[in-house]
């Protein structure tokens, strides 16, 4: 297996007297795609939060290339060469799908910039690398376009394409399938793959089982928190604790992992 790049160790979240993350442990190695998937309410998003420290980790360790990020403050998660997408698309409504890449090059470049203050103006040497993020990601013909004005699965790729300005390490992936039809799934999968051939590496959120499936190298499988299953998509689509806690929540949904 490759090196890891990112590690949990044991962690464990609170919220009050509830236990939203309860000693969990995994590996994202280096170059490859790691699912990370459950019930609604298994707890997928607090991991990503715990990991970028939206949320402070009650114990256990995280690290990244081997150095501890636990208790750094987000900013400095992010300079790790940490980038995410979020679960609900936040974008930015008076600026242009450029505007956004300019962003996230200006957040990689200018530690601490405010992102009420993005660098719209900019245009520098970095622009050839922007532009090749707006064909790799398919904007190349709405980036003089407001992000906000373009069709849903558009607006998921400038999300994504805002976290690759910053040129990241890890990208962290909530749910980008989310509200796709079919044919944006399947082309957001290449995408994805696409990332993957570039050498990037990838922690995925996500509901669309055969989305998952077709495109993750490993899986782990929450439940309430807490860890129940981890391999590559054969063994976890054949995990009985798997197919139960999918059943229970939906049968629809248990019936794609077989």
């Amino acid at each position: 297996m490759a090196q890891a790049l990112l590690s949990l160790e044991n962690v464990t979240k609170y919220f009050g007297g509830a236990c939203a993350i309860m000693d969990l442990s995994l590996e994202v190695a280096a170059g490859t795609i790691h699912g990370l998937i459950g019930p609604n309410g298994a707890g997928k998003t607090t991991v990503f939060n715990l990991i970028t420290r939206v949320y402070q980790v009650s114990q256990g360790r995280i690290a990244m290339a081997g150095q501890e990020i636990t208790g750094l403050a987000p900013h400095q998660v992010a300079s790790f060469g940490i980038a995410r997408t979020f679960q609900n698309i936040r974008l930015f409504k008076s600026m242009t799908v450029w505007e956004h890449l300019l962003l996230g090059h200006a957040l990689r470049e200018h530690k601490g910039l405010s992102l009420l203050a993005p660098a719209t103006g900019r245009k520098s040497a970095s622009n050839s690398e922007l532009e090749q993020i707006l064909h790799t990601t398919g904007l190349w013909k709405v980036r003089d376009q407001l992000a906000t004005t373009l069709p849903y699965g558009d607006q998921r790729r400038v999300e994504i394409a805002r976290a690759l300005a910053t040129r990241p390490r890890l990208l962290l992936l909530d749910e980008p399938a989310a509200g796709m039809n079919p044919t944006e799934s399947l082309a957001l999968r290449d995408l994805v793959k696409s990332l993957k051939g570039e050498g990037h590496t990838i922690l995925l959120i996500e509901h669309d089982m055969a989305f998952v499936m077709g495109l993750c190298d490993r899986i782990t499988v929450i439940n309430f928190g807490e860890k129940i299953a981890e391999g590559t998509p054969a063994q976890v689509r054949s995990h009985p604790e798997v197919l139960e806690a999918y059943l229970g929540a939906d049968g629809g949904e248990a019936s794609a992992l077989r």
